[in-house]
């Protein structure tokens, strides 16, 4: 089924800039093909998904749905309430699906998606799911049994799948023109010196207090002037000021932030790039074409960071330089010498 003016679209990702940024791209997409389709987006309710969508102008219908993390199967109080807010969520979602009548949804997972997709697939409405990193989460495979189709940027997710799939490119929210801002011109427009080398630090939508600290202790350890090195660093809402008056105080030039939905200049200003290994985070930095270190996030519910990693360390090894986080966190100096050296690999010295 193909989009006309008179219909709908749905969208639906939450709880992470990571999930809900790649779909941002496919409506925005959608509507430039088809101006007066109407975007429906659903998400979660916290304050990161709510800033993220206000700032987007295609999203003119946004349904954010009260739905928190999974508790423990430990504290089975907590999950009823969560499975309660499942329920209404599914209700909330059945009742704007049928009275909108989308022609398709669109997910790129997260547990939101659970109750909409499955509303949907009630109401004989198409999923189409991306599965964005190398090893699906939970609620993908959960949407996966009824999903219409299934779109993977690895080759190597197609074991993950009973059901086909369709091998595509990411959906980088960037297009030909990000690349041709100079990286003067970039770094101008965010208060930085031009001529100085520049690191891009990405701790993603939600910051990385891990890397705050880590490239905190190397500014600190190594970067004896002010006209040496600077550094634009996305930390994360809770943590802007401490890096502001970090940087500040040390004399660092330095542009500091939580969210910013035009990256493109933080990229096309950036020598390097030292981020976690979301699969966005890794294809925009190739598509802008930088050296990055990177250093998988591991948790006990996942480690599908690393897999990301060395899937396209392994295809991009001229920019994707993989570090481990417990190896770092023992020897620190691995950190600095890895910087250095991909500093002087583009004639750059510190």
């Amino acid at each position: 089924m193909n989009p006309t003016s008179s219909s709908s679209v749905c969208f639906v990702a939450g709880r992470s800039g990571g999930h809900i940024v790649p779909c941002l791209t496919m409506a925005h997409q959608i509507k430039q093909e088809h101006p007066d389709i109407k975007i429906i987006f659903f998400s979660t309710h916290t304050p990161l998904d709510i800033t993220i969508l206000q700032n987007s102008s295609d999203i003119k219908n946004h349904i954010p749905l009260p739905i928190d993390p999974v508790p423990s199967y430990r504290k089975p109080l907590h999950l009823m309430r969560w499975l309660y807010s499942m329920v209404q969520a599914w209700i909330t979602s059945f009742k704007i699906l049928k009275a909108h009548k989308p022609y398709k949804i669109i997910t790129t997972g997260g547990y939101c998606a659970i109750p909409v997709c499955l509303a949907g697939w009630m109401l004989n409405i198409p999923v189409e799911l991306h599965q964005l990193d190398v090893i699906p989460g939970k609620a993908i495979k959960a949407i996966a049994p009824i999903a219409t189709t299934i779109y993977i940027y690895f080759k190597q997710t197609q074991a993950a799948f009973a059901n086909p799939t369709n091998i595509a490119n990411y959906p980088v929210r960037f297009n030909a023109t990000s690349k041709t801002i100079t990286a003067t011109n970039a770094r101008r427009a965010v208060g930085l010196e031009p001529a100085l080398p520049t690191v891009l630090v990405l701790g993603g939508s939600q910051g990385s207090q891990f890397l705050n600290t880590l490239v905190a202790l190397w500014v600190q350890q190594h970067i004896t002037q002010g006209d040496t090195v600077q550094v634009i660093h996305q930390t994360g809402a809770q943590e802007v000021n401490i890096y502001k008056s970090f940087y500040s105080d040390l004399g660092v030039r330095a542009w500091v932030f939580d969210y910013h939905h035009a990256l493109e200049y933080a990229y096309q200003a950036a020598d390097i790039v030292i981020c976690r290994s979301g699969a966005g985070s890794l294809f925009e930095t190739i598509f802008f074409n930088k050296p990055c270190i990177t250093i998988p996030l591991i948790s006990k519910s996942t480690a599908h960071q690393v897999d990301n990693a060395y899937a396209l360390a392994q295809t991009y090894p001229h920019l994707i330089h993989v570090l481990d986080q417990a190896v770092v966190e023992k020897q620190s100096e691995i950190f600095k010498n890895r910087i250095e050296l991909l500093l002087k690999s583009i004639n750059i010295t510190i």
